[in-house]
């Protein structure tokens, strides 16, 4: 839904304007409202209609998977978003370690980061909260995303181009509490689209301007 046109280049991450508020994010969530106000999406802000029966569909994240499986054993299965003309896109990325530069034994943290980093481990994350295992390494060691596995589907949306990585800034937080935020005013509150985005690209774009764009080191 992020994807405007314009004269801004998103990977500076300079603005949001022209982006988050562009004209293709304001038709795709004008689409979306429509379906709430077409009944073809439950009202509300509960994440429950598929696990109680309301719905056969959720477009929800990967994470939801070993609840639903759980709930509806050996009758869930993964399907890719919906293609309107243009091709399917998925988001990727999650939240990562970081090192500070000081004040914390820089050896002992890098050999605690290289244990988490083992395949073993990563796989033993992965099973723990649902995610896909960052690592090709790890995503070998569970047969849910070999071929024909029930989980399949991300490792080929990762391999093959459909995911696309979320803003690699640290503004990251402020970008997504802004869209978490405009997103249920527009589904549920039915607010305005347009001027529900422009108020996320201004949370957005002050958080920005507070941190100086949030410069590279040495820039």
């Amino acid at each position: 839904m992020v994807g405007g046109r314009g004269p801004h280049r998103p990977e500076t991450f300079r603005t949001a304007d022209g982006f988050l508020n562009g004209p293709e994010s304001v038709e795709a969530l004008t689409t979306l409202q429509n379906w709430v106000e077409e009944g073809l999406v439950e009202p509300g802000r509960t994440e429950q209609a598929f696990g109680q029966g309301r719905s056969v569909i959720s477009w929800n994240g990967h994470w939801w998977y070993p609840d639903y499986s759980r709930r509806f054993p050996g009758d869930v299965a993964i399907v890719p978003l919906p293609d309107f003309g243009e091709g399917t896109v998925t988001g990727m990325g999650s939240w990562q370690w970081g090192l500070t530069s000081g004040g914390a034994d820089g050896d002992a943290v890098w050999r605690f980061l290289a244990y988490l980093l083992k395949p073993d481990q990563v796989h033993r994350m992965s099973e723990a909260n649902g995610a896909i295992p960052a690592t090709h390494s790890a995503v070998k060691l569970s047969p849910r995303y070999a071929e024909g596995g029930a989980e399949r589907l991300f490792i080929e949306q990762l391999t093959d181009g459909v995911a696309r990585p979320r803003p690699r800034t640290p503004a990251y937080p402020a970008i997504t509490e802004a869209f978490s935020r405009a997103f249920p005013k527009i589904m549920i509150d039915r607010a305005p689209v347009k001027a529900t985005l422009d108020e996320a690209v201004e949370a957005i774009d002050k958080d920005l301007a507070a941190h100086d764009g949030y410069p590279e080191k040495g820039s």
